[in-house]
């Protein structure tokens, strides 16, 4: 599904302060598990961003509900992080976009 340009825009902003706050993150004391859900999200970040350019993608939407839920599990000091992947996650669904159509 392709995405409109300003819905594009914004996602590509929340994907820098992402990028921001898992370099932060990974300057933390972070168990294994906890290290490990970074680098899944930064992966996930690659995939949005260069795979599949910012458009829609039913899989990689479903994993945003699987980090959020798994950042109070795994990491102690989330809330940034948890605020910007629920935005994305506003913005990335597919409902959103075709209201902006």
């Amino acid at each position: 599904m392709e995405t409109p340009q300003a819905v594009r825009a914004i996602i590509e902003l929340k994907i820098s302060e992402l990028k921001n706050e898992i370099r932060y993150q990974l300057t933390r004391n972070l168990t294994e598990d906890g290290r490990s859900l970074i680098y899944t999200i930064a992966y996930w970040a690659k995939q949005v961003m260069f795979n599949n350019e910012y458009k829609y993608n039913k899989q990689l939407f479903d994993y945003l509900e699987i980090f959020y839920n798994d950042l109070p599990v795994l990491l102690v000091d989330f809330t940034r992080l948890q605020t910007i992947l629920g935005e994305i996650k506003f913005f990335y669904n597919p409902e959103y976009k075709e209201h902006m159509k």
